[in-house]
């Protein structure tokens, strides 16, 4: 369950960012290598390596999985996966590198063959986001990483075991950017309500990328609008909606959050529902507002029916 492939989509790497503490070269092949190792060690299944990775801080979100957000959950959940399955090769493309400050996003796809127990061999492609921050010793550490498949699998393939995990509580709002944040979440809840694609399209830069469930990535505000368009089907009534910030980290003119999400729907007379959760990455603009600049999000259960009505 780990990215890894070569990308869908026509993407050269890129590397931008502020106030670097490396100069371009170094943080590309820094990042390189440093992922390189972090896949390295998970084919490997060496736990000393994995989880050197990890901090107090660092978010794991799994495809089909609650978020883990302690160091002693990203170790429960890495342990079942090796000792339930068998990797044969982790193979990944990153297509893109952002810096910010001592913070570093690293975008790419995967592909992952591994074999659970008494099962045939399987491959999981898709798309992932890591977040590396430098530490003191300049070294590199993993602030958070996310991914989900390129299309749909079936649900055992991917979830065929849990941890135990404590979720924290939702951001109750203190400064001005979380307030803001806040707002924007407001304005996306009634968007989507109302299957609203193009007031939901208006909050994405027009180079922004978007990563969400069963799809490659969506590459500019036209290519997310055209999703969202064919996304929202109006036979669809989304009869309950909460999306919440858990996490804010501020990063000058930009900030990444942690959002969760629970979704209730109707369509044909049967109701279903959905938990997830998701890195947003925003930009301040100019006049002082948020846009979706980069935005990841995968779900913590496959689509669940509640009930049929007569």
């Amino acid at each position: 369950m780990f990215p890894f492939f070569t990308p869908i989509i026509s993407l050269l790497i890129v590397i931008t960012g502020v106030d670097a503490p490396f100069g371009a070269t170094n943080t590309i092949e820094t990042i390189k290598k440093e992922s390189a190792a972090f896949s390295q060690a998970l084919q490997q299944e060496d736990m000393d390596k994995v989880l050197g990775y990890i901090d107090s801080n660092t978010m794991v979100l799994p495809e089909y999985h609650s978020a883990l957000e302690r160091p002693s959950e990203i170790e429960a959940y890495y342990s079942k996966f090796f000792k339930l399955s068998e990797t044969q090769k982790i193979q990944k493309e990153p297509f893109e590198v952002l810096r910010f400050g001592d913070y570093f996003q690293e975008l790419g796809t995967f592909e992952h063959t591994y074999q659970i127990k008494d099962k045939d061999w399987f491959t999981y492609e898709g798309k992932y986001m890591t977040w590396w921050k430098k530490t003191e010793n300049d070294g590199l550490k993993i602030l958070a990483h996310v991914w989900g498949g390129s299309r749909w699998y079936e649900p055992e393939q991917l979830s065929f075991f849990q941890v135990t995990t404590k979720p924290g509580k939702p951001l109750i709002p203190k400064t001005p950017l979380e307030h803001q944040i806040t707002k924007k979440i407001n304005t996306t809840t009634k968007a989507v309500k109302a299957g609203d694609f193009k007031k939901l399209s208006e909050g994405y830069l027009e180079d922004a990328i978007y990563m969400t469930y069963y799809d490659a990535p969506f590459n500019g505000k036209q290519a997310i609008t055209e999703y969202f368009a064919s996304h929202y089907d109006p036979k669809v009534v989304r009869d309950s909606l909460e999306i919440h910030a858990y996490r804010v980290i501020p990063m000058g003119d930009y900030s990444l959050q942690l959002n969760k999400y629970y979704v209730k729907w109707t369509y044909e007379g049967t109701t279903s529902f959905i938990r997830g959760k998701g890195l947003n990455l925003r930009k301040k603009m100019r006049d002082g507002s948020l846009k979706m600049y980069r935005q990841i999000l995968n779900h913590d259960l496959p689509p669940t029916p509640l009930e049929k009505k007569e």
